[in-house]
């Protein structure tokens, strides 16, 4: 029992911290950083685009107050479809 209770508060924990997302949606790239924690959040990193006719990246910066969001939109720079992303954005 007490192994499950140490469980729980670990994933509890672990799930509150800012996690970016890049969502691809073909003509744009949305990204999004979600704070639930009580603290401010700096987030900052760049975010890789590959379009058919090559690559590009785009770099985020982001300081959030307690429980904010962040949503920025990406379009590449020739208005191209986007064939995949990844990002290294990095949260502290």
């Amino acid at each position: 029992m007490k192994y499950f209770i140490l469980g729980a508060m670990l994933t509890t924990s672990a799930m509150a911290l800012p996690f970016p997302r890049v969502i691809n949606w073909g003509n744009r790239v949305e990204v999004q950083i979600n704070n639930f924690e009580n603290r401010q959040v700096r987030c900052s990193g760049p975010v890789y685009l590959r379009t058919l006719s090559g690559n590009d990246s785009q770099s985020i910066f982001a300081y959030l107050s307690p429980r904010q969001n962040f949503y920025r939109n990406i379009y590449p720079r020739r208005n191209e479809r986007v064939v995949s992303v990844s990002h290294s954005i990095f949260c502290y």
